[in-house]
């Protein structure tokens, strides 16, 4: 999942540093609404642009 830091501490993930405002993927296991904000993909996955085009 794509995440920013919101954190005013530094956040240390498989050995790199990511300051407050930088944007990375994690493993949903590590997600937490005190450090992270999640980024919304609003791209659509193939699965649901056939669905639309169906109907």
């Amino acid at each position: 999942m794509k995440v920013r830091v919101i954190s005013d501490m530094p956040v240390y993930h498989n050995g790199k540093r990511y300051e407050k405002g930088t944007e990375f993927s994690i493993a949903k296991d590590y997600f937490r609404t005190d450090i992270f904000e999640e980024l919304v993909d609003d791209t659509e996955t193939e699965e649901e642009t056939e669905k639309k085009s169906k109907k």
